[in-house]
């Protein structure tokens, strides 16, 4: 009977670590789906800044302005490329973090189903 018991207890600590597996995966992909749109609206600030270097008809004031932004453009795509390698290295990790709890929960139950009550 002890055995059942504890046998459910675990059943249900599986269930809870697939939801919060799930609930994270479903995070990351809505911040990876964010972070997306915010990485191609600054490629799309990149393009249209370039025109702006014609703008300047040479003037050395208005070119470095624009050589300004053009570098804090280039900063941030560089730190959204970054945010999207360590959410994907994070997501990776939970998921087999998460994978290794369940298998763990699912050995445990096996012990305790050959073992005796």
């Amino acid at each position: 009977m002890i055995n059942t018991v504890r046998i459910c207890e675990i059943q249900n600590e599986i269930q809870k670590v697939e939801r919060e597996q799930e609930d994270a995966e479903l995070c990351s992909k809505q911040l990876m789906h964010k972070n997306n749109d915010i990485c191609d609206d600054l490629e799309d600030q990149l393009k249209l800044l370039r025109s702006e270097f014609e703008d300047c008809h040479g003037d050395s004031y208005l070119t470095g302005l624009v050589e300004e932004k053009y570098s804090l453009l280039l900063r941030a795509i560089r730190e959204c490329d970054e945010f999207t390698a360590d959410l994907e290295k994070e997501r990776k990790d939970c998921n087999t973090k998460c994978s290794a709890d369940i298998e763990a929960l699912e050995q445990e139950i096996q012990r305790l189903e050959v073992m005796p009550i």
